[in-house]
């Protein structure tokens, strides 16, 4: 009987017999979700070359068999965005499954549920903002948005990212913005909204003051239909270099008043009629025959392509007077990553460069190179990596490539088509004394204070240093650490400079682990093991932090061998 009833289930006549069978409804909506999740699985396995680097295979699998349980009364839509949360869970910018307003193409059923909200948002560092809207809501465009329905606009951002796969942070930020929050469908399913296709948003006046604006969806959304207008179409100053030709791969211009050149790139893929190399001979034919004294090469805004950076870095390296930190730029943030993370790991290693802007999009290791399919029955697309780049070394656990300078954008910038961060470049000269100056000055403060001398110094000086956006990493640990290390008046300084920049710095991965190790140095294995979990939880993959740990371990069960 239980043969029957399995064969009566697999051809979809079971629903005589049991009226709640879970392959009736499947085959009712005419997609085997538990095949395409053990295919997914299995393809993962297959495909990427370390599927279980940031959660682990058990707790990966738990939340499989949870989606699993979810199928008989969760809709196709849920099922999608189940999916994308299970892919999220990987922590890898190649490894997820599409946005939905790139996905569906090969599901139209599935594709004709999704609608989307004709606005593009902005996450600046004075607040989320409407940069762009229909040409209907432009009632709305420039202002600030403070709830996206049921939801406060920060905690709307903090659901969304559940379903956004990401390297770090900044990945997650750059994408959210871009394919997620202006999807009707996701933000019915984080509860923001009751309907897909209507939601309440509510923005603040000029005056501080608030006001609620209702939406719906706009089926043409994608397609030529919309007139869009952008929050900048009122600035009367001229477009800023880095918005001048986003549809270009790479082009640059020679800045006379500067002497200067601005490379941009967008993309990182050859162009047939202009090869990058080609392209690169151009460049610095140009900057030789200007006898330019800047190179400012901008990949702020560029996702990734191929591996085509050597003609630049060659051209480069073939000029040290370029080569310089006061002389090489490179402006990076939250959509640099896969082959534009690797040009920027590449100019980090072997060039003088000055990093300037935001955090990038991926790790300086990094997985890459996706392969896409699509699972057998939903045909949702699917992208995974391939490749382990290790650009880096591997004692580099950073989770982005950080700025030597960090300049954060406001609205107003943006409004105003002002680039702050090439304001910055441009009076680099002004402020660049202060970093050989704080070395110098912290190093006499504790030569002449001890520990108490070099706190009080850093007090009086962080303030300044902040404001001009100096990285207090580089400064305080990888400037000064292997003085410090050469030059403390005894181990315990060494070790107590160490607490200090770690409170400074709590997420700095480099401090956690070099503090770690000396907590075990001296006895304080308790201490020791909690630093190393805080790498772990600052990077998974950390794996030095874990050998560290299974050593301890060991010789919590072993007599401790003699150090």
């Amino acid at each position: 009987m239980r043969a029957l009833l399995l064969l009566l289930a697999r051809a979809g006549m079971i629903c005589l017999l049991v009226p709640t069978c879970v392959f009736c409804q499947e085959s009712a909506r005419g997609i085997d979700w538990r095949e395409d999740l053990d295919y997914l699985v299995e393809r993962l396995e297959v495909t990427h070359p370390n599927l279980y680097a940031n959660v682990s295979r058990e707790s990966f699998l738990e939340c499989v068999a949870r989606l699993k349980k979810k199928i008989p009364a969760a809709s196709d839509v849920e099922m999608f965005f189940g999916v994308q949360e299970l892919l999220a869970r990987i922590q890898n910018a190649h490894t997820l499954c599409n946005p939905s307003i790139f996905n569906l193409n090969a599901n139209e059923g599935l594709k004709a549920q999704f609608h989307y909200y004709p606005i593009v948002y902005y996450s600046f560092d004075d607040g989320l903002y409407v940069v762009a809207t229909a040409e209907q809501h432009q009632a709305i465009l420039g202002r600030k948005v403070v709830r996206i329905g049921n939801l406060a606009s920060d905690e709307a951002m903090r659901e969304l990212s559940r379903f956004v796969a990401g390297d770090n942070d900044m990945t997650i930020l750059g994408n959210l913005t871009r394919f997620y929050i202006n999807d009707g469908q996701l933000l019915r399913h984080i509860g923001a909204s009751e309907s897909p296709d209507g939601i309440l948003l509510t923005l603040e006046n000029d005056d501080g003051g608030l006001f609620d604006y209702e939406i719906v969806t706009d089926s043409n959304y994608g397609t030529a239909a919309i007139r869009w207008l952008s929050m900048v179409n009122s600035s009367a100053n001229p477009t800023p270099l880095y918005r001048k030709n986003r549809g270009v791969h790479y082009w640059f211009e020679y800045l006379p008043e500067e002497r200067a050149v601005y490379l941009q790139i967008n993309l990182m893929y050859n162009v047939e009629s202009d090869s990058f190399p080609a392209f690169c001979d151009r460049l610095f034919d140009t900057l030789d025959a200007n006898s330019a004294k800047k190179l400012i090469v901008d990949v702020r805004g560029c996702p990734g392509g191929d591996h085509i950076e050597l003609p630049l870095l060659k051209g480069i390296l073939a000029r040290p007077h370029i080569d310089q930190a006061d002389r090489l730029f490179l402006i990076i943030g939250r959509m640099t990553g896969s082959a534009s993370q690797h040009l920027t790991t590449e100019l980090e290693r072997y060039t003088n460069a000055t990093l300037f802007g935001e955090a990038t999009a991926s790790k300086p290791n990094q997985y890459g190179n996706m392969e896409r399919f699509s699972l057998p029955h939903s045909k949702l697309e699917i992208a995974c990596a391939r490749r382990y780049f290790q650009d880096a070394g591997p004692s580099d656990y950073s989770m982005a490539s950080m700025p030597d300078i960090y300049v954060a954008r406001s609205s107003e910038d943006f409004r105003q088509n002002r680039d702050p961060v090439m304001e910055r470049i441009f009076g680099y000269d002004s402020y660049r004394h202060l970093k050989p100056a704080f070395k110098e000055l912290m190093s006499k403060a504790y030569m002449d204070g001890g520990l108490d001398g070099f706190k009080k110094t850093y007090d009086s000086i962080k303030t300044t240093y902040v404001k001009h956006g100096f990285n207090m990493e580089n400064l305080l640990f990888k400037d000064l650490d292997a003085w410090m290390g050469s030059n403390s008046k005894s181990e315990e300084d060494y070790v107590e400079y160490l607490e200090f920049i770690h409170r400074e710095l709590p997420n700095s991965i480099a401090v956690c682990y070099d503090l770690a190790y000396w907590m075990y140095e001296r006895g304080n294995e308790e201490e020791a093991k909690r630093l190393y979990k805080r790498c772990l939880e600052l990077n998974p993959e950390h794996h030095s932090a874990k050998w560290r740990l299974g050593l301890i371990g060991m010789e919590e069960r072993w007599p401790r061998p003699n150090r």
